[in-house]
């Protein structure tokens, strides 16, 4: 009995650990059915439609990873906000976003929130500022105890038009970006 205890024990230990990720999902949770962003790049994405916890305001989850590292990405698309020109639905919306991430243990490292830096400077124009580049950016950058990462942003459409985007990202991803990178220059060079 004693040696079926640690035999057991060992096994255990021998699996692999997955980390909390959002949405009720796992770091290194399997990317079975994935599609290849692009042909020769090993980093995948699949769309998760039905997460264990989902969000409300929520209309897409994507998820990257790799075959070997499984999911190590996670985004999150809001409903697209309609009539909001001023953007107030849209920023509370993100503020929301912020203040739970905050509250389940995330720090914040950043904050960029500024408009009319361009073209569009009117305070009823506020998500086609924020679909120009360089005239404004809704953005916050946070960071949990494990060293996840996440960004919250509002993206613009049209006027009155945009949504916010949560895009969350294991410990692991820049390597596995990196991963990818060297192993996209080494074909290029066999290439020639």
């Amino acid at each position: 009995m004693r040696i079926w205890m640690v035999a057991l024990l060992g096994a255990m230990t021998a699996l692999p650990v997955m980390a909390r990720a959002p949405f009720g999902l796992q770091w290194g949770q399997s990317m079975a059915g994935m599609e290849q962003v692009e042909a020769g790049n090993p980093i995948g994405v699949l769309s998760i439609e039905n997460p264990p916890k989902p969000h409300s305001r929520a209309s897409s989850y994507w998820g990257f990873g790799t075959s070997e590292s499984g999911l190590q990405k996670v985004v999150m698309n809001s409903i697209e906000i309609e009539n909001d020109a001023f953007g107030t639905e849209g920023k509370a919306l993100y503020a929301s976003l912020v203040n739970a991430l905050l509250g389940a243990g995330y720090q914040e490292e950043n904050r960029l929130e500024s408009v009319g830096n361009a073209l569009w400077n009117e305070p009823d124009e506020f998500y086609q500022c924020l679909d120009y580049d360089g005239c404004g950016y809704w953005i916050w950058f946070g960071r949990d105890a494990s060293g996840d990462t996440v960004m919250v942003k509002i993206e613009g459409v049209r006027r009155g038009q945009g949504r916010v985007r949560a895009i969350f990202e294991s410990p692991k991803w820049n390597t596995l970006v990196d991963a990818s990178q060297q192993q996209q220059a080494v074909r290029d060079s066999d290439a020639f």
